[in-house]
This record gives C-alpha cells, structure tokens and sequence, in this order.
C-alpha cells in the first residue's frame, strides 16, 4: 500500500521526476527515431524539444538519471506507467547511442524491466 502511494506521487502526472530524468537522457534525434504513436505517448515537454537538445554530456550523470529511472521500475505499477508514458521507447534509443559501458548495462536492465 505504501508503495503504491509512493510511487503513484513519485509518477503522477504533475511529477517531474521521471520527466527529468528521460529530459536528461534523451536527444532530439532520438525523438524523431520514435515513430508518431510511440511519440504521442511522451509528455508535450518531451514532443517539442528543440533541435539544438543534446544528451547530458557528463556519463556519470546519465548514469544517475538511468538509474533514477530503474528504481521507478520497482513496482508493477512504476513500471506500467514509465511505458505507457513511451520511456521503453526513449530509454531504447538511448541504448543504442550510448558509448558507455556502464550505462549501457543499466540501460540495459531498464529496457528489461521495460519491455
């Protein structure tokens, strides 16, 4: 029960935690990857970034903010908002441009978890 409040606040749609973190993550190349549904899922702030948004340069921070993103994959629940909000698809862009290998093996659980 507490759980479910916890993470309900920590998602919900006036949350800025997980918006923050894929924000950080992503580039808008990445954005244009994602087909037009999968686009329509991500919050406006997400849809129109502009062109000149670039992934956050510091890997250890990338880090932080995928792993943010990995605790809010705990619950069922976490993790059925996080993809109906189209992070799976951000998240798997990100994997795919990622030259980090410790990124990219949490990235990878979070896919896991995502999928």
């Amino acid at each position: 029960m507490h759980c479910h409040i916890y993470c309900s606040h920590s998602l919900g749609p006036k949350s800025l935690i997980w918006r923050s973190a894929v924000i950080c993550v992503v580039r808008d190349i990445e954005l244009i990857i994602c087909d037009g549904q999968d686009q329509e899922l991500l919050p406006t702030a997400l849809q129109y970034l502009p062109p000149t948004k670039r992934r956050e340069p510091d890997a250890q921070l990338r880090l932080t903010h995928v792993e943010t993103l990995l605790l809010l994959c705990t619950t069922r629940w976490g993790r059925d908002y996080l993809r109906n909000h189209g992070v799976y698809e951000v998240v798997r862009a990100l994997h795919e441009n990622e030259t980090v290998d410790k990124v990219s093996l949490v990235v990878l659980l979070a896919i896991d978890l995502l999928a």
